[in-house]
C-alpha cells in the first residue's frame, strides 16, 4: 500500500510554486519542458585528423606571433649537471 502511494505521489503534476521554480531553473529548457545540463567548461575541442593537420598545414597564420619576445635562458654544463638525474626504463 505504501509503495503505491510512493508511485502515485511520484506521477503527480508538480504544483503551482513548483512549476516557477524548475522553469527560473537556468538548466531548465522551457521549449523542450525538460532539465539539461551546461556545457561542461572543461571539455576539449574534439576534431577529426585530416582538419587539424589541413588547419595546420593550410590554415591563416595571421594573429600567430608573440607580442612580447620569449625569454632565453643559457644553460651551461654546469646547470645541466645541478638537475636530477633522469629515470630510466
Amino acid at each position: 500500500m505504501a509503495t503505491a502511494c510512493s508511485l502515485v505521489a511520484c506521477a503527480s503534476t508538480p504544483d503551482e510554486d513548483s512549476q516557477r521554480r524548475y522553469q527560473a531553473s537556468p538548466q531548465y529548457s522551457s521549449a523542450d519542458k525538460r532539465f539539461q545540463n551546461p556545457p561542461n567548461p572543461a571539455a576539449k575541442p574534439h576534431a577529426g585528423g585530416f582538419q587539424i593537420w589541413s588547419r595546420f598545414l593550410f590554415g591563416d597564420k595571421s594573429g600567430t606571433t608573440p607580442q612580447d619576445s620569449i625569454p632565453v635562458h643559457t644553460v651551461t654544463r654546469r646547470s645541466c649537471k645541478r638537475c636530477p638525474p633522469m629515470p630510466t626504463m
